[in-house]
């Protein structure tokens, strides 16, 4: 008897066994003959009562498992996204228009995807953790419809979502196809017979909205960049059911005309799903729904149970059974304007000034090109900032380190007890102490489509003009999903001739903002925009501009505005005498350029002891000094 190969071999019959397979043999004969052997898991098998899995027949086994694990791989491929499935329990008779709107009322930007009744119960898949666990603390609390005694049952869980998350080439595709088909003038969005695109077709991809993980992106989309469109077409695209589509509902909130005719919807009560819209115009010919109507009448009430307030459809004038809603408070707001300024050609040198000072604001190498705005800055002149979170956007602070460095410095009078005791500290005076304080702050990149331009007075060879806008700080502000903050910032500007400003006073306010006001803030911008080309003689920032008296000093040619670096008027250094304050002008120039008492004092003897003229000359030769003049 020989053993090899991992199995045993009959030297009589001359066939090998497996070693498993003679050990179940001898199992099996045991058992036989005391059947109390058998083990527990044997008789669990068996009281489950499974059949056997039949294998086929393969002569590799190895071979046969690397196929499935890659199988099983390219199953994760797919790269589900982890979501919260929330079960409303035993609600169905109370409607999933009344479910949806009672939530909808506790939760700030309610956004459910793919609302559904399932059996008795309404269930529907949440993204945002924290909306999740809002919800989950609403269990037990929101009272039933049909018992005021009774509450609602709520039930949350995690899991793997039923849709995929798209490549970055499809994403990019869709993005711009949607870009293609939003018609600014009539703020709509028109998706018809979507997967047919041209430019689908030629990057040969498969983008139908009856896909689910076509719809799921197409609706954050819609959210991010066309949340307050009041037109949208879904025509032509084949759809069954309005389960997905129905979560465009909570993302575009303005919609007043739909268009859904020619898809294969089958029951008009699949309006409901939608019926958070307020629609008064639709389109829904040429559907299976309307097959079974032959009376004009029954079929207008039966859509109207969905939409009161509509009045045409199908192509006829309707009666609607409910009046319009009435005037809301943002609608009773004045409308937004891109910017306010009363004469062109200051508008045009603000503009080419702040452009040039953003640019330099927002290098890579923020903390050396912050110090060339030195030269934008009077001689006294004087900045500040503050930063400060919303009351109710508190936790929307982005990075904590950042935050924290950004709160160092900051002169909030919210907070007047931190600085009070040294308001040196929090306030910067002369061209040089504000180029330090702006190379000290955190890098930045303003959005420049965000900006707002307020020019709030022209007085002689003075100008006043606030920016406001959007703008992304710290390592990750090149990512276009990294946190913003909105800013505030109020220059007072002076005059120095030919075209030159140079800045005295500048006032900077930071603000953390959350998503949902980013959202609210474009939204505003986009409102803003359709205004201003709608508007009869709009201006170049699409606000009229009425001329007045021209800005002293300034050349009307913008060809002639020079460049910030050298928009600052030439110093008039007064000989420094006493020596005492030749010793505190040496050691504070040793403070902010980090250099060796000697070097420092050498610097301001060279520049006759002119401090701005010095920190001009060590900017320009930084690169050249010597290692060992550092301390």
């Amino acid at each position: 008897m020989s053993y090899g190969g991992g199995g045993y071999r009959n030297p009589r019959s001359n066939v090998r066994f497996d070693a498993k397979e003679l050990s179940r043999q001898r199992r099996n004969e045991l058992i036989s003959l005391d059947p109390d052997i058998r083990g527990r898991d044997d008789l669990e098998d068996d009281d489950l009562d499974v059949p056997q899995t039949q294998t086929r027949p393969t002569r590799n086994n190895q071979v046969q498992r690397r196929g499935d694990a890659q199988l099983a791989r390219g199953a994760a491929s797919a790269r589900n996204p982890l979501v919260t499935v929330v079960s409303v329990r035993n609600c169905a008779s109370s409607g999933l228009r009344y479910i949806l709107k009672i939530i909808g009322n506790y939760i700030e930007n309610f956004r459910p995807i793919a609302p559904q009744v399932k059996d008795m119960d309404i269930e529907f898949f949440i993204v945002d953790d924290k909306q999740a666990d809002a919800i989950r603390l609403m269990n037990r609390r929101i009272p039933d419809r049909r018992n005021n005694n009774a509450r609602l049952v709520i039930n949350i869980r995690r899991t793997s979502a039923p849709w995929s998350i798209l490549d970055r080439r499809m994403r990019d595709t869709i993005d711009s196809v949607l870009k293609k088909r939003f018609n600014k003038a009539t703020n709509a969005l028109d998706l018809s017979d979507f997967g047919s695109d041209n430019v689908f077709l030629t990057n040969k991809m498969i983008c139908n909205l009856s896909r689910n993980d076509v719809m799921v992106y197409v609706c954050n989309v819609v959210e991010r960049e066309y949340s307050d469109v009041v037109g949208l077409s879904l025509k032509e695209n084949r759809l069954r059911s309005l389960v997905y589509p129905s979560s465009l509902s909570w993302r575009a909130k303005e919609v007043k005309i739909l268009d859904l005719s020619n898809n294969d919807f089958t029951k008009i009560d699949d309006l409901e799903r939608i019926s958070a819209w307020n629609i008064e115009k639709l389109h829904l010919e040429n559907n299976p729904l309307c097959a079974p109507y032959t009376d004009a009448d029954q079929y207008t009430r039966d859509v109207q149970v969905h939409f009161p307030s509509l009045t045409y459809l199908d192509g006829y004038n309707v009666q609607p059974l409910a009046p319009p809603p009435p005037e809301t408070r943002s609608n009773l707001l004045p409308t937004p304007k891109l910017g306010y300024c009363d004469n062109d050609d200051v508008r045009k040198i603000v503009e080419r000034f702040l452009a040039e000072y953003i640019t330099l604001f927002d290098d890579e190498n923020s903390e050396i090109t912050r110090k060339q705005l030195m030269a934008a800055y009077m001689e006294d002149a004087e900045f500040s900032y503050c930063i400060n979170t919303l009351e109710s956007g508190g936790y929307a602070r982005g990075d904590g380190e950042i935050y924290g460095q950004w709160l160092r410095g900051s002169r909030n009078i919210v907070f007047e007890e931190k600085w009070i005791g040294n308001p040196d500290r929090v306030k910067y005076k002369g061209a040089m102490d504000v180029a330090v304080a702006l190379a000290k702050l955190p890098g930045t990149c303003h959005l420049v489509d965000t900006f707002i331009l307020d020019i709030s007075f022209i007085l002689k060879s003075i100008c006043g003009f606030t920016l406001r806008g959007l703008f992304r700080d710290g390592k990750d502000r090149a990512n276009d999903r990294s946190h913003v903050k909105m800013f505030m910032r109020h220059f007072l500007v002076k005059s120095t001739g030919e075209g030159q400003l140079a800045i005295i006073c500048d006032s900077l306010h930071v603000c953390p903002i959350t998503r949902e006001a980013e959202r609210s803030y474009r939204a505003l911008m986009n409102q803003a925009r359709r205004e201003a080309s709608q508007a009869d003689m709009p201006g170049p920032s699409g606000v009229h501009q009425p001329q007045y008296t021209e800005l002293t000093g300034f050349n009307n040619s913008a060809a002639a505005v020079p460049s910030i670096v050298v928009t600052a008027p030439p110093p008039t250094p007064t000989p420094v005498v006493d020596a005492n304050i030749k010793r505190q002008m040496v050691e504070q120039f040793s403070l902010q350029t980090g250099m060796k008492v000697p070097y420092a004092e050498r610097c301001l003897e060279d520049n006759n002891y002119d401090y701005e003229a010095a920190g001009r000359r060590f900017l320009e030769i930084r690169s050249s000094i010597p290692p060992e003049a550092f301390s």
